[in-house]
């Protein structure tokens, strides 16, 4: 799907268009049974295209090349374990620029792989994905920074009950 897109959005010649490196991290509430619900996660790296049209700005997004899982020490019955969770990222999102500003709407398809070790054993595994949905909003500093901040809705299949994003984006070239 995310090729169906890009390629399409490099034949539209009538719009500026342009790729753009990431860092981006996240804090998750999380309603899990062991005993912590906040986590942060460690920086992701992305890799975007912006389609902008009449101040429309088209954006997709992936973290699949350089993601690294978060590590976390949980407890339960007395017993300690070590929780490995990395989470994918595919978003593809919609938004209007109004001056320095980019408010926006998006869509990503998350995928959660959770491993669940006790003195460097694995106990378990998990698989999930789900689709999340958000507002972000986006400040351009100059013509290839710009910082974003994002706010995901629950989602009762991965237990989300609210997200925080943060994130810094360069853009690599464009056809302004």
């Amino acid at each position: 799907m995310i090729k169906f897109i890009i390629t399409f959005l490099i034949l539209t010649t009538n719009a500026q268009a342009g790729a753009f490196v990431g860092l981006a991290s996240n804090y998750l509430h999380i309603n899990e049974e062991y005993k912590y619900k906040n986590t942060v996660s460690k920086p992701s790296f992305n890799i975007g295209y912006n389609y902008i049209y009449k101040n429309f700005v088209l954006t997709a997004t992936t973290n699949r090349l350089l993601n690294q899982s978060s590590e976390k020490t949980v407890t339960k019955d007395g017993l300690s374990f070590e929780n490995k969770t990395r989470i994918t990222a595919d978003t593809l999102m919609l938004g209007y620029s109004i001056k320095r500003f980019t408010p926006a709407v998006f869509f990503t398809n998350a995928g959660v792989s959770k491993k669940l070790y006790r003195d460097n054993e694995l106990l378990g595994k998990t698989e999930q994905s789900a689709i999340l949905a958000g507002f972000s909003i986006t400040y351009s500093y100059d013509r290839d920074l710009n910082f974003s901040t994002a706010i995901i809705a629950p989602n009762q299949e991965l237990g989300l009950e609210y997200g925080l994003n943060f994130g810094i984006n360069y853009n690599l070239w464009n056809g302004r």
